[in-house]
């Protein structure tokens, strides 16, 4: 039987859960370490956790005696395969002569997880332009996907997948790359046709 234990290996968090019987709390497998944050200022935490299978974690900022959150107490639903974690925090204040403490709590996690490129950075973070996107789209309804070029800044469904039902639903995705993490601020439209119109013209 797998032995329940959590380590940093080469940098990265390793945590394995044997789950055993009964129910399980987040505390049962859990990594402290103290950390200093200053308190009202924007951070952003970001990760990456490999998951054997489905579980929970948490991640939360503290002190002890008594228990008190800080600003950050999350959890995060893992699917199995690679999650990505980014999350924005205003750490609150440790009162004097506590500890403020950094928690992952992973005593809901199935099997093995891997916490990589883990980092709590300050600041709001890049604000990307959506200038960056491409007027190329993939185009997804029921099934059928189709790549389609913005034209006069909007996209027509109808000679796409000719007549759909009212209130039917159809995906557009694109892939970008972007130099720096941030966040992209997009404004969309649908007119009663119907037709999307990109975040060139309705950017928010």
């Amino acid at each position: 039987m797998t032995e329940s234990r959590i380590r940093i290996e080469d940098g990265n968090l390793q945590a394995t859960l044997n789950p055993g019987a009964g129910k399980r709390e987040f505390r049962d497998l859990s990594i402290t370490k103290p950390l200093s944050l200053e308190p009202g200022k924007q951070y952003t935490l970001e990760a990456v956790i490999e998951a054997e299978q489905a579980g929970e974690t948490a991640i939360i900022y503290k002190h002890h005696a008594p228990y008190k959150t800080l600003g950050l107490s999350m959890v995060k639903k893992l699917l199995p395969g690679k999650n990505l974690i980014i999350h924005k925090f205003r750490p609150e204040e440790c009162p004097p002569g506590k500890t403020s403490l950094l928690t992952i709590a992973c005593g809901r996690i199935n099997g093995k997880i891997t916490i990589t490129d883990f980092a709590i950075k300050p600041g709001r973070g890049t604000k990307v332009s959506c200038k960056i996107l491409s007027d190329e789209w993939n185009a997804e309804f029921r099934g059928q996907t189709k790549k389609v070029k913005l034209r006069n800044g909007a996209i027509d469904f109808r000679p796409l997948f000719g007549k759909q039902p009212t209130r039917a639903e159809a995906l557009l995705t694109q892939t970008f790359h972007s130099e720096a993490s941030g966040t992209m601020r997009l404004g969309l439209s649908a007119d009663c046709k119907p037709r999307l119109w990109n975040c060139k013209r309705f950017l928010c």
